[in-house]
């Protein structure tokens, strides 16, 4: 509901962003969220190739590439795949075993990036090229993308392994739900102050004020100790 406000009930086409996806993923996922790792895989795996056969042999694809983005009404059986998968991660927190979390992250996230470039390629007299797309959230790019998920969740494992830690990203990450809704209303006003192109140097400092207002916001919420939940 907040994704649908946010991005304007108006416009249907426009309501497939990421906050009415991930809420809809989470929907998806329910039914297997206390399942086996080797079920929630399944699941996920089920839910991509439904979307990407809807997309490649129906209607849908040419529909999604013309009138809506990021896999537009079916984009939550695709996003769906991503938060199943990154559930693995807590069973892995969740043995303790800081081995096994990292060398699960550089397998999980070297197959699945992998699979994401291979099943891109055309194979001749089996299928064509699929094309890889954020838009459509079509398997190459899920895949690929989920893949790198390992892989940055990884590098967090390696500065908290060494004891590195980065203040900024703990005031961004307090408050992340809050942050995007604010930044989406920031992009707004800078589109509306702000010509469509402008020199390198303009952009530079229009993106470097950009981000000073976004991280004003998360240093107050932070300093108070301020969490808006839903």
């Amino acid at each position: 509901m907040i994704g649908i406000v946010v991005y304007g009930p108006h416009n249907w086409h426009g309501w497939w962003n990421a906050l009415v996806d991930i809420g809809l993923a989470g929907l998806l996922a329910i039914p297997f969220m206390h399942r086996s790792g080797r079920v929630r895989v399944l699941a996920a795996c089920g839910y991509l190739v439904l979307f990407q056969v809807m997309f490649s042999w129906t209607r849908y694809g040419p529909y999604l590439s013309k009138h809506s983005f990021d896999g537009g009404p079916l984009g939550p059986l695709s996003w769906v795949f991503c938060l199943l998968l990154g559930s693995l991660v807590w069973d892995w927190l969740a043995k303790g075993k800081k081995e096994a979390v990292f060398w699960n992250s550089i397998l999980w996230g070297t197959g699945l990036t992998a699979a994401g470039m291979i099943l891109e390629m055309e194979w001749p007299g089996i299928k064509a090229q699929w094309p890889f797309s954020h838009r459509c959230m079509t398997m190459p790019f899920t895949l690929l993308s989920t893949g790198l998920a390992f892989f940055v969740f990884l590098l967090f494992q390696c500065l908290d392994r060494f004891s590195i830690r980065l203040t900024v990203l703990n005031m961004f990450g307090m408050n992340p739900l809050a942050l995007y809704v604010f930044h989406l209303l920031l992009v707004e006003i800078f589109h509306f102050f702000l010509p469509r192109e402008m020199p390198l140097v303009w952009i530079l400092a229009s993106l470097s004020l950009f981000f000073l207002i976004c991280y004003a916001l998360a240093w107050r919420l932070w300093r108070d100790r301020i969490v808006i939940k839903i």
